[in-house]
Formats: structure tokens, sequence, C-alpha cells
């Protein structure tokens, strides 16, 4: 049953009742109607237990109030969103909304993460599968657990992902949440038990490993129906980037900073050697049975068409894959897959299981690999690499185009000049500096101003933008190598003979490398008003773009971030012809650092002034560094949880090292094995 007001306000036209297009609103009712019956019919199917299911008696009906309209054609009312148990408000009864209301009337048992909007939110993946922003928590950050965000938005990865496997189907959300069980504390556990009693696995919890090592697998390059609509909206998750112990005998570590959490996920990329036939990787994981410790990992290979081909799951020893001609890239992937599933039974530990599956003190599972025929790559990938050549993506929020948050999600990386890469992406990218304004103008006089709503402009904006990056990628791709290093340097930028710039690193768009300064690993340096000197050192997966001044010793693992992409009313700067919207780049104050990184959340302002990451002038050639976690400081509701922010992570250490104090210097040292 729908019910609403009766019309609309004067200059506040509803769809639902317009008065002014009496025909137009008869369409959309009618068309709504068709829409969630189909929904409805569709979730009873599945196996969804509707609403009121438990009630004896005639039906109850399930009510949907419509909210924007007016009662007396004068006056505008509000109306929000909410839903429940049986009912549901939505204004204007936009269909994706119901999609999304309606789960949170959906039965599950007590899963204390999967659940609340994470639900809700596949269910407007489900219901029309464009919608697919609402996973972006996961590609944000997928060495947190797939399901993890139970009460926050835009978290439905997992049930997007299992939608591809017919033994669960895309309507796994209803059926599997409508089978929990009241003792079961999250999806994982249910999912278990069902496998088993399916016949799809004999030891439910190894299966559910596999299940998810499997899907860990084909998140990498999105692997799935809805392979378009990701990569549209985000061509690629976070990768992931490893740090050496030994480059000779290829042996490798993960970044710890990222190091999956249970059901979490790291994606690598693997270079292969031109002249290897096959590549290798050895696993070993640094097994903790304090934390039920497992892996699943697998080698993915990315064909000329983009097709994926896939080693055998694994968790320790050597794997291999043969390389085939036309082969584009390669993925080592490796999912946290704990052997035990625990605790469950008491309501009371729900939240406890939460905190170790998603949490701030979430167990973590760190590896090393031995590596044969390949090495590894970094995070920071040029475009080809994310199979993003015409820069297809991101259509939507065009501004993580240019720029990249804490979580490093930067996309627009050019192929230099000196790789065969480049012979592709130039041609590409010329045509659309050309087209890009021409493609503009032409959605611009497909529609009158007055009927463009915000998704139509956004369309515009991404046609602009997308001549500006093409530009900005073509010109970055020209200039050299750093004789001290071997990283690509853009003939704008400037970098001193005494840097050091790593052969995986670049430095663009007019940026400076002065003095003794390194940028180091995979690090990327981009902005005419950023300057790293003296011996600041930018390290890890760190960008720097827009305006910054790095000095003294300063060192930097996060990311610092002054450039916007600007979407505004107004698009006159790039397109005078262009009436509503505005689009461009521009620069927050210059951010200025002399000294190590600092706490960023609960001790930002302490006056304590801890820091991490020391440095020293020394001639020693021993040197220890910390290991630094910031925690969010209300649990896992907390966005810090969802981000780890350790700032040095160096090396792992074996058994419990003591500590002989020195009463002359109250000083002390670290002992090893009594020594």
């Amino acid at each position: 049953t729908f019910t609403s007001n009766a019309t609309s306000a004067p200059g506040a036209p509803s769809p639902w009742a317009n008065p002014w297009d009496k025909k137009a609103s008869e369409r959309y009712r009618r068309a709504t109607f068709r829409c969630f019956e189909d929904f409805w019919a569709y979730n009873e199917y599945a196996g969804h237990l509707m609403p009121h299911w438990e009630r004896s008696g005639g039906a109850v009906r399930y009510y949907v109030h419509v909210g924007g309209g007016s009662r007396d054609g004068i006056h505008a009312e509000g109306g929000g969103f909410g839903g429940g148990y049986g009912g549901c408000a939505i204004l204007h009864c936009y269909w994706v909304a119901f999609f999304h209301e309606w789960g949170h009337g959906a039965r599950c048992g007590g899963w204390a993460l999967g659940n609340g909007e994470t639900m809700a939110d596949s269910g407007q993946t489900l219901g029309d599968p464009e919608v697919t922003h609402k996973t972006i928590v996961q590609v944000w950050r997928p060495y947190k657990n797939i399901f993890h965000g139970p009460n926050s938005y835009s978290a439905g990865m997992a049930y997007a992902l299992l939608g591809d496997d017919p033994d669960w189907g895309s309507a796994m959300l209803a059926t599997v949440s409508s089978l929990a069980a009241p003792v079961e504390s999250s999806p994982f556990h249910t999912m278990a038990r069902l496998g088993e009693e399916r016949g799809l696995w004999k030891n439910g919890i190894r299966g559910v490993g596999d299940l998810f090592g499997q899907i860990g697998a084909r998140f990498a390059e999105f692997d799935c129906e809805m392979q378009a609509g990701f990569r549209k909206l985000y061509p690629a998750p976070l990768r992931n980037f490893m740090y050496p112990l030994n480059r000779k005998e290829g042996l490798y570590r993960c970044n710890m900073a990222e190091a999956p959490d249970p059901f979490g996920s790291n994606h690598i990329l693997l270079i292969a050697d031109p002249k290897a036939k096959e590549i290798s990787v050895d696993f070993r994981g640094h097994f903790d049975p304090d934390t039920y410790s497992d892996w699943r990992a697998c080698i993915v290979a990315v064909d000329e068409m983009g097709r994926c081909r896939y080693s055998p799951l694994f968790n320790k020893g050597s794997m291999t894959m043969q390389r085939k001609p036309g082969d584009q890239r390669y993925w080592l992937t490796v999912v946290a897959t704990p052997y035990a599933l625990t605790p469950i039974g008491d309501p009371k530990v729900d939240r406890a299981t939460a905190d170790l599956l998603q949490g701030d003190f979430a167990y973590h599972y760190p590896y090393d690999v031995k590596l044969g025929g390949c090495r590894p790559g970094g995070q920071n990938v040029p475009i080809g690499v994310n199979g993003n050549w015409g820069l297809e993506g991101p259509e939507y929020m065009t501004d993580k185009a240019i720029n990249g948050g804490q979580s490093g999600r930067c996309y627009d990386w050019p192929h230099p000049s000196d790789t065969p890469e480049y012979a592709k992406m130039k041609p590409t990218l010329e045509d659309l500096v050309v087209r890009g304004p021409e493609y503009a103008k032409l959605l611009m006089a497909e529609m009158p101003d007055k009927d463009r709503n915000w998704t139509d402009n956004r369309m515009r904006v991404s046609a602009v933008y997308q001549a500006v990056r093409a530009q900005q990628l073509l010109e970055d791709a020209q200039g050299a190598r750093h004789p001290n290093g071997g990283g690509w340097v853009a003939a704008s930028a400037t970098v001193d003979p005494t840097a050091y710039v790593g052969p995986n690193c670049m430095v663009l768009d007019g940026a400076k490398v002065l003095d003794q300064a390194i940028v180091e690993d995979y690090a990327m340096v981009t902005g005419p008003g950023v300057t790293i000197k003296d011996h600041a050192r930018v390290s890890g997966g760190a960008v720097v773009a827009g305006a910054a001044w790095i000095e003294g010793y300063a060192r930097v693992l996060r990311n610092i971030n002054t450039r916007q992409g600007l979407f505004t009313r107004g698009l006159q700067k790039l397109y005078p012809e262009a009436p509503l919207y505005e689009s461009g780049i521009v620069f927050t104050p210059p951010e200025r650092r002399s000294t190590p990184e600092r706490r960023i959340y609960n001790f930002a302002s302490s006056y304590q002034g801890v820091e991490a990451n020391y440095d020293m002038e020394r001639s020693e050639t021993v040197f220890l560094e910390d290991y630094f976690v910031e925690r969010g400081s209300t649990g896992r509701r907390k966005p810090p949880c969802s981000v780890r922010d350790q700032l040095n992570y160096s090396g792992v250490l074996y058994g419990k090292p003591g500590f002989e104090r020195n009463a002359k210097t109250h000083g002390g040292a670290l002992t090893f094995n009594g020594k």
C-alpha cells in the first residue's frame, strides 16, 4: 500500500503526483508499482522470509509512504528515507531507495556485521546492478574484512561478488540472512554451516575459506558480471606493494600496514621478467596459532582480451603460472582465511566478534613470498595496468582521478615515453584531448538546461575532465630517467643530481626534489607547488600532490594532497557555453613538513608530541625503527578504524626481547637471545 500527499507545490514538482504533467506522473506510478512488485516477487522466490511471515491469519500489508508532496498545492512538504520491518518511507518513491529501505526489514540472525546498512546497500545493487558505488568501502580498503562496515554505507562488495557464484546467487543476501541462526555471529558462520548442509563442502570453515579466496582473486580485476560498472566508477581496487628483503633472491614481505584482516585481501602486481616462460610464487605465511592464521593465495593472469585465468588456490609452498603470448599483466592475490571462526553462541560477544573480524584490534595475517621470473609492482600504477586507456573511469566523483586521499587511490599515472606501453597510450590520449570538449558540447546540446539533473551534469563534467586528464598525462610522459635511482622525472619537474628517485617512483607536473632528498619504494610526487629538499624522505606508496614543502629530516609515508577537483555550479572556466556546472583544479594552502610524521587522531594535539619513525644523523650500521599504530577512539564505528595507520613497520620480531637498563644514562638496550 502506497500513501502520499495528493499533489505538488509550485516550483517543487514531484514525479509521483505532478499536476502540471499528469500523464508523466501516471506513467511513473504505474512503472513504480511494477518495479516494486517485481522486486518483492524476486525476493520471495529466492527464499526470503517476507515481512510478517510469522503471523497467523490473513495477509498483512507492506506500507510505503511517499514523501515530498504537498497537501494544499501551495507548500511543499519534506520527506526523507527510512525503512524497517513491514514498511518504509521514500522521498518521491525513488526506486533505488526502495531497494535499500526494504533491506532494513530483512530477517537475519545474530550477525554483528554484514547487516544493517551493508545489507541495505547491497539490496540497491541487487535491484539495479548499475549502483556499484555501494561497494566503495571495500574498493578503498580491500585489506579489511570484505563485509566490514556494518553501520557504514557503501560496503556491499561481498554480496555483489557472491552473486556470480551459482551456488549462492545474486539474492543470497536475502536467503542467507533469512537462514541465519541467532547464535551465528557473522555471515561466515552461516555460510559455513549452510555449505555443509547443502553438500557444497565437507568442512564448512575450509569451504568458506576457499570461497572467499576465489572472490579475492576475482576482486583484482573486478572479474564479475558488473565489471563494466565497477570500472566506470573506479578502475581498480586499492593495490598493495611489498618491501624487499633480498632482491637478488626474490624475497619480499607484505606491507605490514596493509596485511589482510580476516577475510580481507591483498592484490599485488607481478611484473614478469621479459625472458621468463613462467612466474612462480613461494608463499610463506607468518603462522600464529593464537590468531588461527591461514591464507588463500592465487596467481591471476590477464590475456590480450582482458580475460582472467587463475592458478589453483594455495596457502603455502610454491605455485607456478605459465606465461602465454598476449598476456597483459599478472597479479598475486592473498586472502586471510582463518581456520577457526570464533566466538559464537553468546549474544554478548557479537560486538567482540565484529571487532576481531574488522575493528581496530582485528587480527592481521602477514606473509612473505619468494618470487621467480617476476618482481612486485607498486600500488600507484599507470593507466594501462588498470585497463583504463581511454580514461573511462572514474566517471563518478571525478576529482578522485586527479588526487588521492589517505587510502592512496590515485589512478592517473602515465606510461613514460621510454616504455612500450607509451605507443598505445599516446594516440588514445591525443584523441581524447580533441574529442573531450566536443563530447561535452554534444551533451550540452542534447538537453535543455531546465531538464538537466545532477547526473546529466556529472556526465558533462566528466567529459571535460577527460581532456584535462589526458593532456596532463601526455605532458608527464615526456622526460627522462634520473641517473641516481632510475625513477621517471617529467620534463616539467626538477630533480637535483644528488637526490634519489627510486626505479618505481615518478616526479611529475613541475614538482621539485632537491639536495639529498629521497623518493623511494613506490612513492609519487606531483604538482608545481611540491618541493622535497634537504634530507627529507618520501617512502612506501605515499603520494604527495598539489602543494607541499617537505624539508629537513621529514619522513612521509602517508599521502599529502592539497589538490582537489572542483565540481560546483557554473562550468565557464573550462567551457564558456556551459551554464550549470563548473569543473577545474584548485589548491588548498600548501602543507609544510620538517619532522617525522606525527599522530593524527587520538594524540594529535598531545603535549608530549609523540613522534614515530625516528631517524638520526649516524655512522652506525645497525638501526632500529619503531612500529606505531594509530587506533580509533570509539571502536570499530569510527572511520580511523578503517584506515590502518602504521607509520613504519620494517621488520617482524620473533620471540620476546629483554631490556637492559643503564643507571648512568637512564637509557638502555634491547637484548636478543639473552646476549
